[in-house]
């Protein structure tokens, strides 16, 4: 899961024109400006079969081409991704989520 600010009030915690409900309150953050979330496609580790659950997938996504992966490996790779800051930078950075999406086609 990944924390940021909420997409439905863009941060703020409240709506001034819903300030007749609950005071205006975002009902996605419940007014704290911040929502967890988890990327699109993306399973809980659990769900991801252990023959993924390597150190290798680290080196697939600093250093492989995304766009070649099949899909089964880029989703372990987008999970693993998730969960470190600068290795999600890199994969975002190398097209992660557009290959990603290409090979969910």
């Amino acid at each position: 899961m990944l924390a940021t600010e909420c997409y439905k009030c863009c941060g703020t915690g409240h709506f001034k024109m819903f300030a007749h409900i609950e005071g205006g309150r975002c009902f996605q953050c419940r007014g704290t400006g911040k929502s967890a979330y988890r990327p699109k496609g993306l399973a809980p580790a659990a769900a991801v079969p252990a023959r993924f659950q390597s150190a290798d997938l680290r080196e697939r996504i600093l250093s492989g081409d995304l766009f070649a992966m099949p899909f089964a490996e880029l989703h372990a790779c987008k999970g693993l991704a998730a969960a470190d800051d600068s290795l999600w930078a890199t994969w975002n950075q190398r097209g992660g989520e557009r290959a990603f999406e290409q090979a969910a086609r």
